[in-house]
């Protein structure tokens, strides 16, 4: 169970470096950091997602947004 565990933790690292390389000049940010920026909590976050009125990406079983894309939706507020 360990390994399967360690394996699934090298399979998101690889995830976010591919991710990173196809977002070079972006920077994305966790739930922990949306929320921050955006000052909301964790169920509005959760359904803004399932509304999709933010737009998101899955990265192993986390939640990334593209900070440009918050920041664009914290001006239309």
């Amino acid at each position: 169970m360990k390994i399967l565990s360690e394996l699934t933790e090298i399979r998101s690292i690889l995830n976010l470096k591919h991710v990173d390389q196809q977002f070079e000049n972006e920077q994305l940010l966790d739930n922990s950091d949306a929320k921050s920026l955006l000052k909301i909590c964790d169920r509005t976050l959760y359904e803004w997602r399932k509304q999709n009125l933010i737009s998101y990406r899955v990265i192993g079983n986390k939640y990334y947004y593209l900070k440009s894309d918050l920041l664009k939706m914290k001006k239309g507020k």
